[in-house]
């Protein structure tokens, strides 16, 4: 729910966005490998929410 919202007001997502507040309060670089956290940013960037 926190990466919706995020997105809804940001419109995009960069690996830096991962380890500030809001998203980093989810502890992502815990939950996720590099590597994965990567492709989540590059697929989100894909969808373009505007």
């Amino acid at each position: 729910m926190k990466l919706r919202r995020f997105l809804a007001c940001k419109k995009h997502l960069t690996p830096k966005d991962l380890t500030n507040h809001p998203l980093a309060d989810e502890n992502p670089l815990d939950k996720f490998s590099s590597e994965q956290l990567m492709k989540i940013v590059n697929e989100v960037e894909k969808i373009k929410i505007r």
